[in-house]
């Protein structure tokens, strides 16, 4: 069983040091299996270090920020209601449609693994104003429900039953962003997903390599985009994915590998990366026999876990 957890609302804790000094920081009040539970958010600083003439009130100034916060939390949260009025009629020529299964990936988006919270805690230190957690919420969705283009997905937008109003250039620049804070966010929604569902399972862990294939002639030089092995047995240059599952098929990790690089050899930096426990079995789905450098490679690093490599549509290397 899960544990439940409702009722979240966030406040500013404000703690006396012996010296006399106040120090700030956000904690977080909710209610789980039943109990009144705390937890630390955010910390803030000392108020003399934070008062400067544009803030002369840090306690004040925060007390707002955390009341936004939590309004925008509850916004989040909150269920999405269709109005639909009787009287109006349907054009039937007209494409109009929302796709209300959205409200299901949106509750794990936000409540799971609490990527809302590891957005909103750098707001802050952003220097635009278009929301990064929203494009990436619609970019996810369209991967799961219509996979195409990013274009494609921000042109769809209307289909989404919630608020867009940033424009496809905000789409375009939010990659780096986000692509900057990638690892940070994966560590912050494995540790959220451990707090609401528990410890992850890591007994048995599958790991598999899939690329991704440009059209263009030329490889990115000393980048990631080489000529390689295609899964579509192409001849474009390619980027390669290797994802870590734990053992009920939860992502753990993922690294981007270049191209020509044998599959084999990126399965280790992805297990130091997520930092598997001792007793994870890895077992791959990469295609074909393992060479005959692998099981010595594997063999060789043990003190990660017992290594074992199963290739779904070849052989199992020998111990």
């Amino acid at each position: 069983m899960y544990p439940q957890v409702r009722s979240r609302f966030m406040y500013l804790n404000k703690r006396k040091k012996p010296n006399g000094r106040i120090y700030l920081a956000i904690a977080e009040s909710y209610r789980e299996n039943g109990k009144n539970k705390t937890r630390h958010v955010e910390a803030i600083g000392y108020v003399d270090e934070l008062a400067t003439p544009e803030c002369p009130d840090p306690i004040a100034w925060w007390d707002e920020e955390i009341a936004r916060r939590n309004e925008a939390a509850r916004e989040a949260a909150s269920p999405v209601i269709v109005k639909l009025s009787t009287a109006r009629r349907i054009d039937k020529r007209a494409e109009s449609r929302i796709d209300l299964g959205a409200a299901v990936p949106s509750a794990y988006f936000h409540r799971d693994l609490g990527i809302w919270g590891f957005f909103e805690r750098k707001r802050t230190a952003r220097g635009f104003d278009y929301d990064p957690c929203r494009i990436l919420e619609l970019l996810v969705w369209n991967r799961l429900s219509a996979p195409s283009s990013k274009k494609a997905a921000w042109e769809g937008r209307g289909r989404f039953p919630r608020k867009c109003d940033f424009s496809l250039d905000d789409v375009c620049r939010s990659l780096d962003y986000i692509d900057a804070n990638s690892d940070a966010l994966v560590r912050h929604m494995n540790a959220s997903l451990e707090k609401t569902r528990g410890r992850r399972d890591r007994t048995r862990l599958y790991y598999d390599v899939t690329n991704y294939y440009f059209e263009v002639e030329n490889e990115d030089g000393d980048g990631l985009c080489r000529r390689g092995v295609s899964k579509e047995n192409r001849r474009s240059p390619i980027v390669q994915m290797g994802l870590l599952l734990d053992a009920q098929g939860i992502p753990l990790d993922f690294e981007v590998f270049p191209g020509n690089e044998n599959d084999m050899l990126t399965m280790l930096p992805v297990m130091r990366k997520a930092g598997p426990s001792q007793e994870g079995r890895p077992r791959g789905g990469a295609g074909g026999h393992c060479g005959r450098q692998g099981p010595q490679h594997l063999r060789e690093h043990r003190g990660l876990a017992t290594l074992i490599w199963t290739v779904f549509r070849g052989t199992v290397p020998p111990s």
